[in-house]
């Protein structure tokens, strides 16, 4: 129960004439009709009730997977049944869910995220993580291959200095061209 003890206008307070005024209306009449937002992600393996998440009145949904599978879902089952239609969310990834019949860009998209705990790294022990990554092959032989010393490696990469001398010069050749050229009047 709310008790609001003072007027909607602005007769006793000028809390109508204040921003916060639209806002706080809202909230109090989404707080008293007891509205529960749809969740902006669902985890993989959960069941939703289409019902729940979109405000229709259709009597027929579609729930498209990631993948592009369809699934049919009738509130006539629901009637039969006693239980509702319910779409389960059984892959990773982004879902349409629409009312049968409608355009195929329609209704409303759902989320449906890996659970955060599959990628708990405190479950595995470190010693089988290093396991899992090492090198099932054989290691190569360090003394096999010699080691190239730092004069052979820049002997073999001393092509970069005759270049950065050649750009170096080709730069003061333009420079003089350009100081010779006659300057346009403006």
């Amino acid at each position: 129960m709310l008790l609001w003890t003072s007027t909607l206008d602005n007769y006793w307070t000028d809390l109508p004439l204040d921003p916060v005024y639209v806002p706080l209306v809202r909230q109090l009449a989404t707080h008293a009709a007891r509205v529960v937002p749809a969740a902006p992600a669902y985890t993989v393996g959960q069941t939703i009730d289409p019902t729940s998440v979109v405000d229709s009145a259709a009597t027929a949904w579609v729930v498209e997977s990631p993948s592009g599978r369809r699934q049919h879902l009738s509130s006539a089952l629901r009637s039969e049944s006693g239980q509702a239609a319910l779409a389960t969310l059984g892959e990773p990834g982004v879902y349409r869910l629409r009312p049968d019949g409608s355009r195929p860009d329609a209704g409303v998209l759902l989320a449906a995220n890996v659970d955060a705990a599959e990628a708990d790294p405190t479950r595995i022990e470190p010693a089988e993580i290093a396991r899992a990554v090492a090198d099932t092959g054989a290691a190569p032989n360090a003394s096999a291959a010699p080691q190239e010393s730092r004069t052979e490696r820049e002997s073999r990469q001393s092509l970069w200095r005759y270049l950065l001398v050649t750009l170096l010069a080709l730069l003061a050749v333009e420079s003089v061209v350009a100081s010779r050229r006659p300057r346009l009047a403006r």
